[in-house]
């Protein structure tokens, strides 16, 4: 039966709809895999990202300068009944945090970046007092290997810090981070890298404190003060 005109209008539409709609879910397609292929390259670069956590050591300051009377004083408000005032060591840990980036931005704009970071740890001063009252070389002595017992408790304890911060760091910056334009996802790298590395690194500081508060006990102050009678 021929066509009426109308009959071929309607035709012509469903055809032109229904290729609109075709166009419509392949530009939807394409759309989709550009950004599923987006999201796998900046999965692919944050899994080439680095993370580098070292101890740098520095030598230690030894000051023979000051009396036992001022080095009461150098020591902190509470000091620990059973440290020495014969001695007294004083640590400075630093933590220099350095983040370079790599980004992606995706044609609507869209960024996502990631950092290749570097932690180092380390003492702006390791400084040991000693007081101008050890002029005894046995009773000097002794005093020098209880402080030197302190510097070493802070580099072991720095060190192995270091060493187990790498893979946790790693662990927790492993993910991408999208953000709406490249400044933006620069900012919130930053802000997150900060805020995942530095409690790390002061927990580090804290656990070394606390070891160092561990060795001036009771026996080791009754330890050190038997040693210092005995000398002649």
């Amino acid at each position: 039966m021929p066509s009426t005109p109308s009959n071929r209008h309607t035709a012509a539409t469903h055809f032109a709809c229904w290729t609109a709609w075709a166009c419509l879910l392949a530009s939807s397609s394409a759309l989709a895999a550009q950004a599923d292929n987006f999201e796998q390259r900046c999965e692919r670069l944050a899994q080439a990202a680095t993370v580098s956590v070292s101890f740098e050591d520095i030598p230690v300051t030894w000051d023979t300068r000051r009396s036992a009377e001022e080095l009461k004083k150098l020591g902190p408000a509470q000091s620990n009944p059973y440290h020495t005032v014969l001695g007294l060591t004083q640590a400075q840990p630093t933590a220099n945090l350095q983040v370079s980036h790599r980004s992606l931005t995706h044609p609507d704009g869209w960024t996502c970046i990631v950092g290749d970071v570097r932690l180092t740890l380390s003492f702006s001063e390791m400084r040991v007092y000693l007081a101008t009252e050890l002029t005894n070389p046995c009773r000097r002595q002794i005093v020098e290997e209880h402080e030197a017992e302190h510097v070493r408790i802070y580099r072991t304890h720095f060190r192995a810090g270091a060493r187990l911060a790498e893979p946790l760091i790693k662990k927790m910056l492993t993910l991408p981070i999208y953000a709406s334009d490249a400044e933006a996802a620069e900012a919130e790298l930053r802000r997150h890298t900060h805020e995942v590395v530095m409690p790390i690194a002061a927990r580090i500081t804290k656990v070394a404190m606390a070891a160092n508060l561990e060795i001036d006990t009771p026996a080791s102050y009754r330890e050190v003060t038997a040693r210092l009678r005995a000398c002649p």
